[in-house]
């Protein structure tokens, strides 16, 4: 082998580990990327990220003018309608949790799903009760 075929070689190894680690925003059913909801206490921004064709992590991004009391527990999660087990990134999912007022705070869950997710297949976030801002849900 001479020089060049290495180096073809090399760059093609190197480029096919990066492409491991893809990730992406996915669209939620009104076509949008991000999600905010806007309450009393402040808003939160919602977005699911993917990182190849099963895992996935839907993050919450706070920007709050009071404090909310935030329930990780009430987080229900369906991949074509059967339930998916998820955990909080870098926290106790069945603990409650109490966010003063903070800008920029982050929240993450992290799933995967039993297969890849292909057009067609739903994923489904739902959440009651999730966050109790001056005593209402």
């Amino acid at each position: 082998m001479n020089k060049n075929t290495i180096f073809v070689l090399c760059c093609l190894w190197c480029l096919s580990l990066s492409s491991c680690h893809i990730s992406y925003v996915v669209r939620n059913q009104h076509e949008m990327l991000a999600h905010n909801l806007y309450f009393i206490c402040g808003r939160v921004g919602f977005e699911l990220e993917g990182k190849g064709d099963s895992k996935f992590i839907f993050r919450q991004k706070f920007d709050l003018d009071a404090p909310v009391t935030y329930y990780p527990d009430s987080v229900k999660i369906y991949f074509n309608d059967s339930p998916i087990e998820y955990h909080l990134k870098n926290r106790d999912k069945n603990q409650t949790e109490i966010y003063e007022k903070a800008s920029h705070s982050m929240l993450e869950l992290a799933f995967e799903t039993t297969r890849g997710v292909f057009d067609g297949d739903s994923i489904i976030i739902f959440a009651p009760n999730y966050i109790k801002c001056n005593d209402q849900f």
